[in-house]
């Protein structure tokens, strides 16, 4: 099936079952991935997908429907099809505006990590052609990414997308840097938060007991990564002034350990 055939027939389909679901089964609780972007959240909304459960299942990065709207637009003008068409309005409309009980499930990664995956991952909206046909050097590429890319979007997704959406502050509840995940309870709702680098086989476990789904197998749909960016990863360092900017933030103080920051600071910086 062809991208256009998937946003235009298949994802509209997809979409008036769940929202079947959240009518036919008030009772059901509706699962929520809500995370940022790059965090390896595809695949877990794809393998609970696979669970066949009455329950709504949904994917989604953003609840602004303003947002949503612009990035749209931008997509078009770019001559660029989004990968899905968004359940913004069913969720806000049948769950968020509801206040209805739900399950959230989000993901922490290591914020400069995340940033150059998103940069690859949006390649030809920021460049201008797929990483494929680049011919230009890594410098040029380097220079494209601090002009180009949001380089705060990771550090402040919680206190802007999350929070406001949830009305939950993620931030008023300890996470366990030994353990890796979190799991916080507000009001009626629960959140389960995980580092993405923690084993597979924990995040199944997790995931198992979280969504009450025994059977629970963990499929890694993750894209595999081109030469570029596995070049542009080896060439790419940072200022201490950018690099301090991501973690010395709320974000990686929360949820990364002084030895971590400090690792990936090494691991980074010119």
């Amino acid at each position: 099936m062809t991208k256009f055939l998937k946003y235009q027939i298949k994802d509209r389909i997809v979409l008036r079952i769940k929202k079947l679901k959240l009518i036919c089964f008030p009772d059901k609780i509706p699962y929520l991935v809500f995370t940022m972007a790059k965090v390896g959240s595809l695949s877990i909304y794809s393998s609970l997908k696979k669970q066949k459960l009455l329950h709504a299942v949904f994917h989604i990065h953003s609840l602004n429907s303003k947002e949503n709207m612009e990035n749209l637009k931008l997509c078009k003008t770019k001559g660029i099809l989004p990968d899905s068409r968004s359940p913004i309005t069913i969720i806000n409309k049948y769950i968020i505006n509801k206040n209805r009980k739900l399950k959230i499930i989000s993901l922490v990664r290591d914020p400069m990590e995340r940033n150059i995956s998103a940069f690859f991952d949006a390649f030809k909206l920021y460049v201008g052609i797929s990483p494929e046909n680049y011919k230009g050097s890594m410098q040029e590429l380097e220079n494209i990414y601090h002009k180009k890319l949001p380089h705060d979007y990771a550090i402040n997704w919680f206190e802007i997308q999350f929070f406001g959406a949830t009305g939950i502050n993620v931030y008023d509840f300890k996470f366990s840097f030994e353990r890796g995940f979190n799991i916080i309870q507000s009001n009626h709702n629960e959140v389960l938060i995980i580092k993405t680098n923690i084993e597979d086989n924990l995040k199944e476990t997790l995931l198992s007991e979280f969504c009450d789904c025994p059977n629970f197998k963990l499929i890694n749909t993750n894209q595999t990564k081109t030469e570029l960016y596995n070049k542009f990863k080896n060439y790419a360092k940072f200022s201490e002034t950018y690099l301090n900017n991501q973690y010395q933030s709320r974000y990686a103080h929360h949820f990364f350990s002084k030895e971590e920051r400090n690792a990936a600071l090494k691991r980074w910086v010119k």
